[in-house]
């Protein structure tokens, strides 16, 4: 959590800088990602790993695969 609102505040200040070193969007989709992707896998590995810890493991490392990998891709 606290990453991301240093990332969303590092992002409000890089907006009014020249386009070369201007990153704003690419933060904002970041973060975006991450929000998205741990607020649908965090509570499909909390529902499906209350029995079997695996399941959860299991969601929880693709929900980080496909965040961090998303956000790579941007």
């Amino acid at each position: 959590g606290v990453l991301l609102l240093w990332g969303t505040w590092l992002s409000i200040q890089v907006r009014n800088l020249s386009s070369n070193f201007n990153e704003s969007k690419h933060i904002g989709f970041s973060i975006y990602n991450i929000v998205l992707v741990s607020a649908i896998g965090l509570p499909v590995a909390i529902v499906l790993g209350k029995d079997n810890p695996d399941v959860e493991f299991v969601v929880i490392a693709i929900s980080t695969l496909i965040a961090t990998t998303s956000s790579l891709m941007i």
